[in-house]
């Protein structure tokens, strides 16, 4: 993930904090962002055999207008809201598909449009990056 991809999402600030909720192991992984103590940015990375449609019924990212993300690669789906996005990436090695989401405090951008549209950008470069990471290949 580039800087520049995360920039527009973080509010003015001091300090950048990361925290990882106890329990986030194994094929779940949790990252909280905060900018001078305040909560900012919330990511979820799994793997999982199942290949879950992030426009599902079943999905948080359907809770405030979903739509489609286009223009991913071959093997992904996704689904961008007003504070949520989720990528899904299909991998050749079995159990191992990979689930990025990805929720925003929408209160440090009040422009919704440009919100959804620099989230849908982190989402879309972090995927690529965690992929390589996990060794995500198809």
């Amino acid at each position: 993930m580039t800087q520049d991809a995360l920039d527009p999402l973080l509010p003015d600030g001091s300090e950048l904090a990361e925290q990882q909720p106890e329990g986030s192991e194994g094929s779940e992984k949790d990252c909280k962002l905060f900018v001078d103590q305040r909560f900012v940015l919330f990511v979820t990375i799994w793997q999982l055999a199942e290949y879950p449609d992030p426009m599902g019924p079943e999905e948080h990212v359907t809770r405030d207008n979903p739509r489609p993300i286009e223009g991913l690669p071959p093997g992904q789906k996704g689904a961008i809201g007003d504070r949520s996005a989720m990528i899904t990436s299909s991998c050749a090695a079995p159990d191992k598909n990979v689930v990025l989401e990805v929720t925003v405090n929408g209160s440090f951008i009040k422009d919704v449009t440009q919100r959804r549209k620099d989230l849908e950008r982190f989402a879309k470069s972090f995927t690529g990056d965690i992929k390589n990471d996990l060794k995500c290949t198809r």
